[in-house]
């Protein structure tokens, strides 16, 4: 089988090594559920509605129609998207305590809260049940210390106005 040769388009590939045509087969280090989804499925959906207009393929004979988004980059938006939540999900149990004057409800908004913190301490972070488990117990007694706080107001609501 000797004097066999590379022909076509692969005739030159060993004569100028050029970096951008190395590639690595290696998954994207993504270490939560969130931020493997943002970087696998989400970044195609991004891509077809609204990064097809900023991102070009590369106009290069070996890669066309390829198109390059930074696992780096992802992994910054999904932890950004994760500590927005992390903000916001006690920000809205303590404001929705507040203005619920029924102990029963509150009661159950505190349950409903309680879920949703643990849903998404389990997709946003790469924590241990057991984690998850101390985390979402501390949730549950501040919320529930803070409806003990709130009980005797009478007038809540007209106290939140300004």
């Amino acid at each position: 089988m000797g004097g066999v040769y590379l022909l076509g388009r692969d005739s030159h590939v060993w004569e100028q090594p050029v970096e951008g045509d190395l590639i690595t087969l290696k998954p994207c280090q993504a270490n939560d559920a969130f931020s493997s989804w943002v970087a696998i499925k989400l970044i195609r959906k991004y891509h077809q509605a609204v990064g097809r207009y900023f991102r070009k393929p590369r106009d290069s004979e070996y890669s066309g129609n390829t198109v390059h988004y930074s696992d780096e980059g992802l992994l910054k938006v999904a932890a950004l998207v994760a500590m927005s939540f992390a903000s916001l999900v006690p920000i809205a149990a303590i404001t929705v305590l507040y203005v619920v004057t029924s102990v029963p409800i509150r009661l159950g908004l505190v349950a409903v809260f309680t879920v949703v913190f643990t849903i998404l301490c389990g997709f946003l972070t790469n924590a241990k049940s057991i984690e998850i488990f101390a985390a979402t117990t501390a949730f549950a007694a501040i919320q529930v210390v803070f409806i003990g706080s709130i009980q005797g107001c009478s007038d809540c609501k007209s106290e939140m106005r300004l």
